[in-house]
């Protein structure tokens, strides 16, 4: 049960961690040698480390900003939980927590209006659960693949923002939003042949597949200056 699971560091998710605390004190996500010290800090009063933030130091710019890997766009979603979190006096990770279950309630009643109850229990009573309390994105692209699966015939541009979400996190998943840009305005088109509708799936498709070429081949913007 959620309520009663203690929080617990699996992995690298003390990144994730720490930089949603840095996004939620209005700061970037790449972390400064003072934001360092404080966030270590942080992280050990409430038990959360693991190998030091500044471990990775092939990712530190000129002006000493610790970047990490991941990008930061799921922490940022987990900022404004952080707020929370620190207001009732919670451990931080509650914040991630809070995201990954209402990203799961979502996707579950998105999915369970579009599919018989037995294969949306198939789908979501999967190893995907033990990931809802983990500061972890297993939960969150789940949850956005689910989506945009279950909306991919009806409203496939709402399929092409989810994968558009869930590929800041996997960027892979970028293969299928630009299948999904590229075949959408050919199928509506065909289907309804209007000027307006042609018009607005090819300007949404351009777009998405611009995003998708952007977030896999440009150096990913982990920081904010």
């Amino acid at each position: 049960c959620i309520s009663v699971s203690p929080p617990q560091r699996v992995g690298d998710g003390h990144e994730y961690l720490a930089m949603a605390i840095n996004m939620a004190a209005f700061r970037p996500p790449a972390l400064a040698p003072d934001d360092l010290v404080r966030i270590e800090g942080t992280l050990d009063r409430w038990h959360f480390s693991g190998l030091p933030l500044a471990f990775h130091h092939q990712l530190r710019d000129a002006a000493g900003r610790q970047d990490f890997f991941h990008f930061w766009f799921y922490s940022a979603l987990a900022a404004p939980g952080i707020w929370l979190a620190e207001a009732a006096g919670l451990h931080p990770n509650y914040a991630f927590v809070a995201l990954n279950v209402l990203l799961f309630v979502g996707a579950f009643y998105v999915v369970s209006r579009r599919l018989t109850w037995w294969l949306t229990a198939m789908v979501f009573c999967s190893p995907v659960l033990w990931w809802i309390d983990k500061a972890h994105t297993e939960a969150f692209t789940f949850s956005l693949l689910a989506i945009a699966f279950a909306l991919l015939r009806e409203a496939p541009w709402w399929s092409m923002i989810a994968l558009a979400a869930a590929t800041t996190q996997n960027p892979p998943i970028a293969v299928p939003l630009v299948a999904v840009a590229v075949v959408t305005p050919l199928s509506k088109a065909t289907a309804r042949p209007k000027r307006s509708r042609i018009v607005f799936f090819f300007g949404a498709g351009c777009w998405a597949c611009w995003m998708a070429i952007a977030r896999v081949f440009a150096r990913p913007a982990y920081a904010i200056r």
